[in-house]
């Protein structure tokens, strides 16, 4: 019990806090859009880095 009392005591205040924000006297403006950055798709690291499934090394020619 006592491990959750301040956590109790916490909700409690912020609970009390946003009520009374709420229902404050001034209304709060409305804010302004932001407008978002364009997206660029950026490469991921499976196509930087292109791994040919190949191997390197020839193996030797049947005779």
């Amino acid at each position: 019990m006592t491990r959750k009392l301040p956590f109790f005591i916490l909700l409690l205040f912020l609970t009390l806090t946003w009520s009374l924000a709420a229902c404050g006297s001034t209304p709060t403006p409305e804010p302004t859009p932001v407008p978002l950055p364009t997206w660029t798709p950026t490469p991921t690291s499976a196509q930087l880095v292109h791994v040919d499934a190949t191997p390197t090394t020839q193996p030797p020619a049947a005779e």
